[in-house]
């Protein structure tokens, strides 16, 4: 079954490879003013316990990518996980599905930014104390989208 793109698709497929240039950008921008050692962990209570070479930043990047192609892959291609489907609801699931897989991508991409963005800015020495709103904003971004497709989901017959 061939996947078309309405308006929405569009959407959110260009904010997530906005995203993408987005984060891109920062690393590269921001680079060359960090210092050669950066926190790169954090422990649950937001102070930095693993450190390394400020150009490991790319690997957040370099993570973003495999998750785009990915997600990228199952919304042109949602009869890849064939679960609850049936020929009844197939198209519906394949519709929901696909649209799922490209939302999900665009707030895990934006999750990734703010990793990005907190990890650059605790490297400049800010944002010490709202380390721990990271967690909240990571799952909080990707939680509540996969919640309501779920749901979408689950009601289809």
């Amino acid at each position: 079954m061939k996947t078309t793109l309405d308006k929405n698709d569009k959407i959110w497929e260009a904010v997530s490879i906005t995203l993408l240039l987005i984060n891109m950008l920062l690393i590269a921008f921001t680079l060359p003013s960090l210092p050669d050692t950066v926190p790169i962990h954090f422990n649950f209570a937001g102070k930095a316990d693993g450190w390394g070479n400020k150009h490991m930043l790319w690997l957040v990047f370099v993570v973003m990518l495999p998750i785009y192609a990915i997600f990228t892959y199952l919304s042109f291609n949602p009869g890849f996980y064939r679960s609850r489907m049936t020929e009844k609801n197939l198209e519906e699931q394949y519709r929901i599905t696909s649209k799922m897989a490209r939302t999900v991508k665009a707030f895990i991409l934006l999750a990734f930014v703010f990793l990005t963005l907190f990890v650059l800015k605790s490297a400049q020495g800010l944002w010490q104390e709202q380390i721990p709103f990271l967690f909240l904003i990571f799952f909080g971004l990707i939680i509540p989208p996969c919640l309501y497709y779920a749901v979408k989901i689950s009601r289809i017959q």
